[in-house]
């Protein structure tokens, strides 16, 4: 018959086995999740810098994409050098503050 001491300490050695197993397990799972996650990373960077470097992503010489971004030459605003005590009214100064300035 086994004593109620043996008893006890054979169940904390079970519960103890039970213990490692479940980390050894967990540790295990964590490595192959962190292990996965890694790779899918890298093939990402792999590609996005393989792509930057052939030159898809920025790709220089399609005409079509950047048309809209085009600088289109247009008048320069006129110059604010005079000030107004020294500047002589113009005709379009002199128009009335409630009509449009058409040209």
């Amino acid at each position: 018959m086994v004593s109620q001491e043996q008893r006890r300490r054979q169940l904390a050695r079970e519960k103890f086995l039970r213990q490692q197993q479940r980390r050894t397990s967990a540790r295990r799972k964590a490595r192959m999740r962190n292990a996965a996650i890694a790779s899918v990373l890298g093939v990402i960077l792999i590609g996005s810098v393989a792509l930057y470097t052939t030159g898809v992503v920025l790709k220089d010489d399609d005409s079509k994409t950047n048309a809209g971004a085009e600088v289109s030459p247009s008048a320069s605003a006129p110059s604010k050098a005079r000030t107004r005590a020294t500047s002589r009214p113009t005709a379009r100064s002199r128009r009335r503050p409630g009509r449009r300035n058409l040209r």
